[in-house]
């Protein structure tokens, strides 16, 4: 039943970014072929929207995942979605895996579009990159291109786990923020104080993070890093634990002090 309601909580969220997601594309590769130091009137005209659609999309991601999280729980939608044969933490995993392949399908266009600007750019440009290179030749030549890319692709292994639960982390804090204020505590000024419960309990656990445990990247020399995999643990644990706290904590107080308007 989980996976239904997540097909369904996708189809009712891809119209808003879908289109965002092709336009960044589409001007990926205008940009690129515009982008001249001869045209530089045409490469403003293209370039700019290129880079309007980047934060055009993160706020209508932003705004699909607090409507993901309202419109489709507290609003009139909301009576037929808590009269679904089903739990209210199947409801609440549902949106929040919705809210994480979202954001997770966002940053993968982010990095598709900027690696097509590239590419295009670079291969349209070939003479004066080339150009480039042979003037900074010695610093190319010194660079450990061996060492470095290696160990780029291996932090993205190692960083994904933990981007994945920061995802969850910040889609179980929206949720809990958005099922308290709809609940009998709050009975005015609800975004204003949605915002505030945000910020403040963003604060303290990351605050409380910072000044208790110590970083799990350690930069070492010759363009590597270390991991200290005990941190690393800890960390995974430790916003592991408050997301299940706080989807928890959302279930407690919808099924208990639950207000629909």
């Amino acid at each position: 039943m989980l996976i239904k309601l997540i097909k369904h909580d996708i189809k009712s969220s891809y119209r808003d970014l879908f289109p965002l997601y092709m336009g960044l594309l589409l001007f990926a590769v205008i940009a690129a072929i515009s982008v001249n130091p001869e045209r530089e009137w045409l490469s403003v005209v293209t370039i700019l929207p290129f880079f309007a659609l980047f934060i055009a999309t993160t706020v209508i991601l932003t705004l699909t995942i607090i409507k993901l999280f309202t419109n489709r729980l507290f609003s009139k939608e909301g009576y037929l979605t808590f009269t679904l044969p089903v739990t209210t933490l199947e409801t609440f995993l549902s949106k929040i895996m919705t809210a994480v392949l979202w954001t997770l399908l966002t940053f993968l266009v982010y990095i598709l579009a900027t690696s097509l600007f590239a590419g295009i750019w670079i291969a349209l440009n070939w003479n004066n990159v080339q150009y480039v290179l042979n003037e900074y030749r010695s610093i190319w030549i010194n660079i450990p291109w061996n060492t470095i890319i290696p160990e780029v692709i291996r932090l993205i292994s190692i960083s994904l786990p933990q981007v994945l639960v920061s995802f969850v982390y910040s889609s179980a804090l929206m949720l809990i923020t958005v099922v308290f204020v709809n609940t009998s505590y709050v009975t005015s000024k609800k975004l204003a104080i949605g915002i505030i419960v945000y910020l403040v309990l963003n604060f303290i656990f990351n605050n409380l993070y910072s000044n208790i445990l110590t970083d799990w990247f350690v930069y070492k020399d010759n363009y590597g890093f270390e991991i200290n995999w005990f941190m690393y643990l800890v960390d995974l644990l430790y916003f592991g634990l408050i997301s299940v706290g706080l989807i928890t904590l959302a279930v407690w107080l919808n099924d208990h002090k639950l207000e629909l308007e």
